[in-house]
């Protein structure tokens, strides 16, 4: 909140924000200070599955950061080819229910 990560949302306060929206937001917006306090807050494997479904999903948009989160964060090993096969499966699964 002190940081202004929420400036473009209506009546947010620290009570109402959900705990993935936080996560994400912190990843996006947020220094390494801060990052590091969500693994303070959170379980690594809760971390990761937010990240996975409201980040990785976006694709090129949010490549370049996601490379750097699965480096830094999640230690994978080939970071581009796992960011594109977690998109590609999304995309598989939104299709095959249309």
């Amino acid at each position: 909140m002190e940081l202004n990560a929420f400036w473009s949302y209506a009546d947010v306060t620290e009570a109402n924000v959900p705990d993935e929206e936080l996560i994400e937001k912190a990843f996006i917006y947020l220094d390494l200070k801060e990052i590091a306090t969500l693994f303070e807050i959170y379980p690594k494997s809760y971390l990761r599955r937010v990240w996975e479904e409201k980040m990785v999903i976006q694709g090129d948009y949010l490549f370049d950061l996601n490379v750097m989160i699965a480096i830094c964060y999640f230690g994978i090993k080939q970071p581009e080819k796992y960011l594109k096969q977690l998109e590609r499966e999304h995309v598989k699964t939104i299709t095959d229910y249309a």
